[in-house]
């Protein structure tokens, strides 16, 4: 007769606890690399909403820009885009030195820049976005562009500006900005 001897295999200790470690460093290896993709997604949509924020600026200047120039008015110009509260007469060329904010206003009237608060809330207009706040400036700098049709530095300046709108918002407490610059030129000057 044959016998034959039934044991059991099981585990050590020892076994056990190397298999939930390699374990653990394992999930926690998939936990932080979704969390990092999480971050890195978000990061993306608010830099992607920053750009459209600033986009929006710079197609609300030309739209200004396009408006005066064909409005009829004399008080308005191409450069004509700031609007002044409570002033008698608002309107006035755009200062080209980087020193002034500007606005979009949403309030009547609208599709106007107007200087921001003077000031340290001299940053800009804050405007929120699936609870991130972003902060839109609008600055304007000398055109640093070479027309060749224009002969002289003065006619340059005269017929072309930079427009630069600064995105700015805050993520996981670090300071994040988008910014999109645009040569804003009179169109008309040949007219």
């Amino acid at each position: 007769m044959i016998k034959i001897k039934l044991t059991k295999k099981s585990f050590t200790l020892v076994e056990v606890l190397v298999a939930c470690g390699i374990l653990i460093i394992l999930v926690s290896a998939v936990v932080a690399l979704g969390v990092t993709l999480i971050n890195s997604a978000t990061l993306s949509r608010q830099r992607i909403t920053a750009y459209y924020l600033a986009q929006e600026g710079i197609e609300t200047i030309r739209q200004i820009r396009d408006s005066n120039l064909v409005d009829g008015d004399d008080t308005t110009g191409w450069k004509t885009l700031d609007y002044e509260w409570g002033v008698g007469s608002p309107y006035k060329d755009i200062v080209t030195d980087g020193s002034k904010s500007y606005l979009i206003t949403t309030a009547s009237p609208k599709n106007r820049l107007f200087l921001g608060p003077i000031g340290p809330i001299n940053s800009g207009l804050d405007v929120t976005i699936d609870g991130v706040k972003y902060t839109r400036k609008i600055t304007f700098a000398p055109a640093g562009v070479d027309i060749p049709q224009l002969d002289t530095k003065q006619k340059i300046d005269a017929n072309a500006v930079r427009a630069i709108v600064t995105i700015s918002w805050k993520f996981k407490g670090n300071d994040k900005n988008v910014e999109v610059r645009e040569l804003i030129t009179n169109w008309k000057q040949q007219l």
